[in-house]
């Protein structure tokens, strides 16, 4: 009967530990998974500037594109812009833009909004006179996310970085 207490008891505490393994386990899994779905459920929204339409020609100017997009999996709501809304490569400013002035009550998943504005190329060749600093924005994008409340990103575009033959 002793025997089959102290094996009755090892096996109890073997199975305490297994168990207490089995529960540590489980929850790092569960934790796992949940940031998982909260990275694959998540709206992420991306600003860029892009050529609009590859044209070689001699012209000074290119039409290129501000666009905010949706690349996220989830509704976006209530974006506002702020920051360098000034910014004015061309014909208009990136704040006169209606959407940009306005903003966007709803942004769904894989929705793009875009205005092209004209800009000057100035050739390599006589890039030393050209002021690079007047090239870059800092947009300051705000929005609501449903699950997170609300969120905000700064990112820098730069015309620079705009291949002019390339869409």
């Amino acid at each position: 009967m002793l025997i089959a207490s102290i094996t009755t008891a090892i096996a109890t505490g073997i199975l305490a530990v297994f168990t207490g393994f089995y529960v540590f386990f489980t929850y790092r899994l569960m934790k796992e998974t949940r940031r998982m779905v909260d990275e694959m459920t998540r709206p992420d929204v991306a600003i860029y500037f892009k050529n609009e339409k590859p044209e070689k020609t001699q012209s000074i100017y290119f039409k290129i594109c501000f666009c905010i997009k949706n690349v996220g999996t989830h509704t976006v709501r209530k974006v506002r812009f702020e920051g360098d809304l000034a910014f004015k490569p061309q014909d208009k400013a990136i704040g006169d833009i209606r959407w940009v002035k306005n903003g966007i009550e709803v942004l769904l998943p894989s929705e793009m909004h875009s205005d092209s504005i004209y800009v000057a190329t100035i050739p390599k060749q006589h890039s030393e006179f050209y002021d690079i600093s007047d090239s870059k924005a800092n947009i300051k994008v705000i929005y609501e996310d449903i699950f997170r409340g609300k969120q905000c990103f700064d990112q820098q575009l730069n015309l620079h970085e705009i291949d002019v033959y390339k869409q």
